[in-house]
C-alpha cells in the first residue's frame, strides 16, 4: 500500500561540492580580470562608468524585489485561511495523484516563502507561474527536478508530454507531472 502524501519524503538537501566552488571562483576571477583590463586600458573614466552601472543595476534590482514582495504579501493576505485542501479541490477527484498535488504545492510554497512572514503562501491551481516566480529558470532548474524526485516521476522524454511547452499555470504543472511516467527509486532507509 502506498503511503499517504503527507508522509512523502522531503527533497534531500545537497551542499555545494568542491566543483561548484571552483566554478564560482573561476567566474569571479574572470569578472575581476575583465574589470582590471578595462581600468588599465581606460584609467580615468572606466571606474566611474563601471561603478555607476553596478550601482544602477543594484538599485533597479532592489526596487523590483520590493515591488514583487509587496504584491505577493498583498496576494497572500487576500487568501488568508486557504490551505492545500482548497488547492486539491480544484482538481478532478481520483484522477490526479495526491503525491503530485502535495509536491507541487509544497515546493512552490517553499519557493514563494515571504521574507517578512512565517505563514506559508496559499497557492491556487489557476495561479500563473510567471506571476508567482521571479525567474523563469527557477521552474526548470529548481522546481521540476525537486517535484519529480518527490513524486517518483521521470523528467526524461518530456517532449512527448502533451503539456510540454504549455505549462503556464499551477494546474498545468500538476497535469504535466500526471502525464510523466513513474520511475522506481530505492526505498529510504
Amino acid at each position: 500500500m502506498r503511503l499517504p502524501s503527507r508522509q512523502m519524503p522531503p527533497v534531500p538537501t545537497h551542499s555545494a561540492d568542491w566543483k561548484s566552488w571552483i566554478i564560482l571562483g573561476a567566474a569571479l576571477s574572470g569578472m575581476l580580470l575583465a574589470v582590471v583590463n578595462i581600468v588599465i586600458d581606460h584609467p580615468i573614466g572606466a571606474p566611474i562608468v563601471i561603478g555607476a552601472l553596478m550601482a544602477s543595476l543594484l538599485v533597479m534590482g532592489c526596487v523590483a524585489d520590493r515591488r514583487r514582495q509587496a504584491t505577493m504579501t498583498q496576494l497572500a493576505e487576500n487568501r488568508t485561511g486557504q490551505s492545500i485542501c482548497e488547492f486539491a479541490r480544484d482538481f478532478e477527484r481520483r484522477t490526479v495523484d495526491t503525491w503530485i498535488l502535495r509536491a507541487v504545492y509544497e515546493q512552490l510554497q517553499q519557493e514563494l516563502s515571504l521574507e517578512d512572514s512565517q505563514k506559508p503562501f496559499p497557492i491556487r491551481a489557476d495561479d500563473k507561474l510567471i506571476d508567482l516566480l521571479s525567474d523563469d529558470d527557477t521552474l526548470d532548474l529548481d522546481l521540476l527536478p525537486d517535484i519529480a524526485w518527490r513524486t517518483g516521476r521521470s523528467l526524461e522524454h518530456c517532449d512527448a508530454n502533451p503539456y510540454f511547452g504549455r505549462v503556464s499555470t499551477v494546474r498545468d504543472l500538476v497535469l504535466f507531472f500526471e502525464a510523466q511516467p513513474k520511475i522506481s527509486r530505492p526505498a529510504a532507509a
